[in-house]
């Protein structure tokens, strides 16, 4: 039986009552990760707004900050999370462990949740926090504990690949089921494995699973943002720093082509452009040539057999609705 989405949760000081923010900051921040004590590092709470996404086995945390000193003691570890945080800008300094280390803008850092850390994280910082289970993560990188407290560079390409996953997840409200939450769950805990340093076995089926999802998911955003532009397999592929054969293939995997996707695209855009009244005066050639179609009979066709109607119909039938929903004075 499948359940309701949980929806993304949004949180911001400037809801809260000045007496009640320090209280709702330590609340909001456990509550999504870990049992801590949590204070603003120069005394005042200047700005604090957070995101929490929760996912099988999988917590995410978005937030936006002034300076924060966190500390866990002993008495409050969590062995059975992992815990990986990345800064979008910004910087933390972590001590765990008679270990030490800053991580700097775009750099990640994984933390252990058995035992004791302090941690100072700069004013003015944007970072998220993965709160994952060890179970999901020790299969594909036994030796994992090794690798704590070592910041990722920024130009990890496993760590990119993670980030740009993670933020197509921002734009999505809920993940409407719980199938399709644990794909994602699975796919953040490959990437992460992989940004972790996973080898061998684990390194292999981590690529397969969330590593092909998360550079398809880069690949369809490139496209869409750049259909003005170059999105020639051959030029996706090289900013991709992939073989435009890889392309061909993440997409067939997929059960469609490359070239497929991006018709899909164009004709999204072109009927997105003729839904709009403020582009009911521009001519349908107009319209076909901006979606970057350059042959109008090819893109009346295409459109139909896409749409079930011309583009006049559906221009027209936008214009009415526009009309129709027109206050009456």
């Amino acid at each position: 039986m499948q359940t309701a989405a949980v929806p993304v949760k949004r949180f911001s000081i400037a809801d809260w009552p000045e007496k009640d923010r320090l209280g709702m900051l330590h609340d909001v921040y456990t509550g999504a990760l870990l049992e801590c004590d949590i204070a603003p590092a120069d005394g005042e709470l200047a700005e604090f707004t957070a995101t929490t996404r929760p996912l099988p086995g999988l917590d995410i945390l978005s937030v936006a900050s002034s300076g924060l000193r966190v500390r866990r003691s002993k008495s409050q570890i969590d062995p059975e999370h992992i815990y990986l945080n990345i800064n979008l800008t910004g910087s933390r300094h972590v001590s765990q462990q008679r270990r030490e280390a800053v991580s700097s803008e775009g750099e990640a850092i994984f933390i252990a949740g058995d035992a004791g850390v302090a941690m100072t994280i700069a004013p003015g910082s944007r970072f998220m926090t993965l709160k994952m289970e060890v179970a999901a993560i020790e299969p594909l990188v036994p030796d994992y504990g090794d690798r704590l407290i070592r910041p990722v560079p920024r130009q990890s390409e496993a760590l990119q690949l993670l980030s740009g996953y993670l933020g197509t997840l921002d734009k999505a409200e809920t993940l409407a089921t719980p199938n399709l939450q644990r794909v994602v769950a699975t796919h953040v805990h490959d990437l992460a494995a992989l940004t972790l340093g996973a080898l061998g076995d684990g390194a292999e089926q981590a690529r397969e699973r969330g590593a092909r999802a998360a550079r398809l998911q880069a690949i369809k955003a490139d496209v869409a943002a750049n259909l003005d532009g170059d999105v020639s397999v051959d030029a996706v592929a090289k900013r991709h720093h992939v073989t435009p054969r890889s392309v061909q293939l993440a997409f067939e995997v997929e059960g469609m082509t490359f070239t497929d996707f991006v018709l899909g695209q164009r004709l999204a855009r072109a009927h997105r452009m003729l839904s709009d009244p403020l582009r009911s005066g521009q001519k349908i050639s107009t319209v076909a040539f901006d979606a970057g179609f350059g042959d109008l009979s090819y893109f009346n066709r295409v459109f139909r057999r896409r749409f079930d109607a011309t583009p006049s119909e559906v221009r027209a039938a936008a214009v009415l609705t526009s009309r129709q929903l027109k206050p009456h004075h």
